[in-house]
């Protein structure tokens, strides 16, 4: 569980963020829109590592998911988004046998760059 101060500083950079799309032109600078940049902001710290590890598990590099500059953005909005995250926690964990392609929002997406 996070303590008050790390509660409070992730606050902070969510608003620090938040203020970097408000900027006239900053998303413009990043080829991403205004939308994309706010779900990207408010979407769980961990969802890098989550969302290549979960690549991973397809055979698939962080190369492979960064390749094409639209796929990441799907794939992070994607796993930011996610309704599905405790149990792809555990199964990322090793403490579940479910199967990723009935949960994780991304799997179509891995097996489609796996091919």
């Amino acid at each position: 569980m996070k303590t008050i101060v790390e509660k409070f500083r992730s606050w902070k950079d969510q608003e620090r963020d938040v203020s970097f799309f408000d900027g006239q032109g900053n998303q413009a600078d990043l080829a991403i829109s205004r939308e994309d940049g706010m779900r990207l902001v408010q979407s769980r710290k961990d969802v890098r590592a989550r969302l290549t590890e979960m690549a991973s598990r397809f055979g698939l590099s962080t190369a492979d998911i960064d390749a094409d500059r639209q796929t990441a953005l799907d794939v992070a909005i994607a796993c930011g988004e996610c309704r599905s995250e405790k149990t792809c926690r555990h199964y990322l964990a090793g403490d579940s046998d479910a199967d990723p392609r009935e949960f994780c929002p991304n799997a179509a997406t891995y097996e489609g760059l796996r091919s």
